[in-house]
């Protein structure tokens, strides 16, 4: 299998549509990757905690939201899209809700069927989706780490204990990049990863 990473640059990006971030939706693991457009590579990816201190109170979660966006500010006044993986429990539904309203107009929600399809990852069990994510994301750092990231963003990844949500955040960027390209730019957006058979398996 080939995995290469053939991403362009985009040509006199404007301000406010630099940054592609994605959100993989936790409260004490939520996994953020963010792609800059104008180096066409990742500048941040990392877990963060919506709640730095004390214990998690579910009423709190809109302030929560709006801390965290403060605190990543950087990324998100400049973000030409915040990208949000679709949740099924309540707490994490209104994380996603949250999100929406206050970047409404660039959201765009996936649904995580959606991603493992595409990158053909999908099996009937919840934790062997999770570790072929993690498998497919370690792949991609070892093939990519010099082209795709700026120095030193993947060295997370091998040290995070929940590599699971990082996986998840960047093939949520990969997967926009992959199939939303024309919503970023007049021309087509140009990344994809070459594989003669997208699966995990021995050549």
């Amino acid at each position: 299998m080939r995995w290469v990473w053939t991403c362009r640059k985009v040509l006199n990006p404007s301000k406010d549509m630099r940054y592609a971030v994605a959100i993989d939706v936790g409260i004490k693991n939520l996994g953020l990757c963010v792609f800059d457009f104008t180096t066409a590579k990742f500048v941040y990816w990392d877990n963060v905690s919506l709640v730095p201190n004390g214990r998690y109170i579910p009423c709190n979660n809109v302030q929560y939201v709006r801390n965290f966006v403060k605190r990543f500010d950087r990324y998100f006044k400049d973000a030409s899209h915040v990208i949000v993986e679709r949740q099924m429990r309540c707490n994490m539904r209104i994380v996603e809700a949250v999100i929406q309203a206050l970047f409404f107009d660039t959201c765009v929600v996936i649904n995580a069927r959606c991603v493992k399809a595409h990158y053909n990852l999908g099996t009937k069990n919840y934790r062997m989706n999770k570790q072929r994510a993690v498998e497919w994301a370690a792949k991609f750092v070892e093939v990519n780490r010099e082209s795709a990231f700026d120095p030193h963003v993947a060295d997370v990844f091998h040290v995070q204990k929940k590599q699971d949500d990082l996986a998840d955040a960047l093939l949520l960027v990969c997967y926009f990049l992959d199939t939303y390209s024309n919503m970023v730019d007049d021309e087509p957006f140009v990344f994809h990863i070459l594989n003669d058979a997208p699966v995990l398996a021995d050549e």
